[in-house]
């Protein structure tokens, strides 16, 4: 019979593979998160702490998780009578965030057309 790999063995095994690639850098993009059905999102949710916690010990090992910080605080509340901050529990997973602010999206046209001419001069 076959052992249930865990958690905790994904984990390690990472670890150990990074360990023999030592002199290579990765990086790891989990990108679209934010629009993931809200129950696929809890799930890979509570995959993605193999990669931060891996990230934490590896020096070899970024990972870089972009969403929209608003949509999965909504995705995470609690269900019924619980109740936490679901923007808390996502600091607690990320030690560093970087936010960037929203794109503009008016006007874009006239800047886009303007560059050329403002790139290039005679």
């Amino acid at each position: 019979m076959g052992k249930e790999v865990t958690p905790l063995d994904l984990k390690q095994t990472l670890l150990e593979q990074l360990k023999v690639v030592e002199g290579k850098r990765f990086v790891i993009i989990l990108d679209n998160l934010d629009r993931l059905p809200k129950e696929s999102l809890r799930s890979v949710w509570s995959d993605l702490e193999i990669f931060i916690e891996a990230a934490t010990k590896a020096s070899n090992l970024t990972v870089i998780v972009p969403f929209c910080s608003s949509k999965v605080a909504e995705y995470l509340k609690a269900d019924g009578d619980r109740r936490y901050d679901a923007r808390d529990f996502i600091a607690k997973k990320f030690p560093v965030v970087f936010r960037s602010p929203p794109v503009i999206t008016s006007g874009w046209k006239d800047g886009l057309s303007e560059s050329p001419v403002t790139a290039i001069k005679d």
